[in-house]
């Protein structure tokens, strides 16, 4: 894993001020030097050959601290003015599932958007949590419709008996 991988290309040369970093460097190095207006990425012979910003900073990181199989991913979007950590964290916990990792960023119009990490292989729950909490809430990961198939399988099996 390097800050190759994420980076965008360079649009001209950097700004005075602004970090930079190899192209081998270790997305965690980058995120040590990170500043408001980014990184800019090096070759070997130190042109600049591109630029780390926010969102590649966040799924750099977010593939660093990566999910496991037995793991979730839900997307939050909500108001600045509105958003709390702890309450995302109380709203995943009351649906039985621990918080593992939480990733924010700024969004246009003054919005924050969330990226959860949860210790659950179907985020349904989690996400039907979040809602009550007056939060948008979107399963990137994980089997979302885990308890759709047990619930088809429990009226499958309804069935059969009623039948016979």
């Amino acid at each position: 894993m390097t800050v190759k991988e994420y980076m965008k290309p360079a649009n001209g040369s950097p700004a005075a001020g602004v970090p930079v970093v190899r192209e081998c460097s270790h997305p965690l190095e980058a995120l040590a030097l990170w500043s408001g207006a980014g990184v800019c990425v090096a070759d070997d012979a130190g042109r600049v050959s591109g630029r780390l910003e926010a969102d590649d900073m966040l799924c750099a990181v977010a593939d660093a601290f990566g999910a496991d199989k037995a793991d979730s991913l839900v997307e939050v979007v909500c108001g600045a003015d509105v958003y709390s950590a702890s309450r995302l964290a109380m709203a995943v916990e009351d649906a039985d599932a621990p918080l593992l990792g939480i990733w924010c960023r700024r969004s246009a119009g003054n919005r924050v958007e969330a990226l959860l990490r949860i210790g659950s292989p179907d985020p349904s729950a989690a996400c039907r949590s979040i809602r009550r909490y007056g939060y948008q809430a979107m399963p990137l990961g994980g089997k979302a419709d885990a308890d759709l198939l047990t619930a088809q399988r429990n009226v499958d099996a309804l069935r059969m008996i009623l039948e016979i």
